[in-house]
């Protein structure tokens, strides 16, 4: 014969839930938040860490534990910026049709954190014919951010020695003048998103010959 359990009262089950909240590590406004469901429904928090509701808890939270409009962003998309960080953000549609209007809440996302700047996977690169005259196109090489935007800086090279930047250089090509006689061609390519920059070089190509008669 096995022995019954006593049963555990609905007071006894929400002191139970209210103690595994101070036992957990939360944020005051979302600790609070648990506590308010607590009182209705015994146990919505269950252990105090269930991923989705402590989602659902945080969203778009201030530090007063309400959820705050962002001004301006009234499109289907929005873009997160710094001032977005830490917070979980979601939006809410509003319906208008004959019978009137009705709005609904999307699903939460977050926390908003900062994007890593872009790192490069494979190296930049220079293609075309290395004398005077000539035209030498980059490619920017690969990079973890395929979104990322990039700015070029072509340098003058004493073979393997010192650079110098070639001022006005700053397109994907550059086309070899006079002045690049004798000296290797590099490309300093900086890739940039929300998070930071980062610059790749090239391997110089040369050394630049005189034009072909």
């Amino acid at each position: 014969m096995t022995a019954e359990l006593p049963a555990v009262s609905v007071a006894e089950e929400l002191a139970q839930r209210i103690a595994a909240l101070d036992a957990a590590q939360l944020p005051g406004a979302v600790r609070a938040k648990c506590e308010d469901l607590l009182v209705d429904v015994v146990g919505l928090c269950l252990a105090a860490r269930n991923e989705d509701y402590v989602k659902a808890a945080l969203a778009g939270l201030d530090d007063d534990g309400a959820c705050t409009a962002i001004g301006g962003a009234t499109g289907s998309a929005y873009t997160p910026t710094t001032d977005d960080l830490g917070y979980w953000v979601r939006v809410e549609v509003t319906a208008t049709g004959v019978s009137g209007t009705g709005t609904a809440d999307s699903n939460v996302v977050g926390p908003v954190v900062l994007t890593a700047p872009p790192a490069v996977v494979s190296a930049p690169s220079l293609s075309g014919e290395t004398t005077v005259g000539s035209t030498l196109a980059a490619d920017p090489g690969i990079w973890s951010d395929p979104a990322a935007t990039f700015t070029y800086a072509w340098l003058r090279c004493d073979g393997n020695g010192p650079c110098t930047t070639v001022d006005g250089a700053d397109d994907i090509t550059y086309t070899l003048v006079t002045a690049d006689l004798g000296h290797w061609i590099r490309v300093d390519v900086t890739a940039a998103n929300a998070g930071g920059t980062a610059i790749a070089q090239s391997t110089p190509t040369g050394p630049v010959t005189p034009a072909r008669r």
